[in-house]
């Protein structure tokens, strides 16, 4: 949803078009789950509503259908960084491309995931790393040993979060992809 919100917009008109569409097919039938529409058929069945079983699955069929040519053609068009695409979420200004191959991170000191290492105090210093939306998530054993805000500000991170072993550096998006490569150098280490 954050990733394109334009195609969250989207998304939203194409479900009101297919409510829509059960109030002109005249559906009496409906579900918001497949739990849900699973309990209902016994029902629909000895209400004398198996057409609109029929009806209600053809047209589940043509807004998936809908909504994967919508969504496929926008991704495309507008180069959206969905999961799994664009790499790292880096462009050429940032740095170009950067994989998460070990042949292009593997201690190699220009390496991002590397620079954050020496500034979290070096692979001795470093218990856990994770990492949730935005924030790349670590423990370390002597937080004196991690480098001040300015310097995290000079490797990209746009502010840091010290409180007791735990270090956040807040990277955007790419801080799952960071996490990947800092705990792949970690298991290299």
């Amino acid at each position: 949803m954050f990733c394109a919100i334009p195609m969250y917009i989207v998304y939203a008109v194409l479900q009101g078009l297919a409510f829509a569409l059960a109030g002109v097919v005249d559906l009496r039938l409906h579900s918001f789950g497949n739990l849900e529409f699973l309990t209902r058929v016994p029902m629909s069945m000895q209400a004398g509503l198996g057409a609109d079983i029929i009806n209600f699955l053809l047209a589940c069929v043509a807004f998936l259908g809908i909504g994967y040519l919508v969504s496929n053609w926008m991704i495309k068009k507008f180069n959206y960084a969905t999961p799994g695409r664009n790499g790292n979420y880096q462009s050429a200004e940032e740095g170009g491309e950067q994989t998460a191959s070990k042949s292009t991170t593997a201690l190699d000191p220009a390496s991002q995931p590397v620079r954050i290492i020496e500034l979290l105090g070096g692979f001795d210093n470093i218990e856990l790393v994770d990492a949730c939306m935005t924030r790349l998530r670590v423990t370390v054993k002597d937080p004196e040993k991690v480098a001040d805000v300015s310097e995290w500000k000079k490797e990209g991170a746009m502010g840091l979060v010290k409180k007791g072993n735990g270090i956040q550096a807040v990277y955007g998006p790419k801080a799952d992809a960071l996490k990947s490569d800092i705990n792949d150098l970690l298991l290299e280490g």
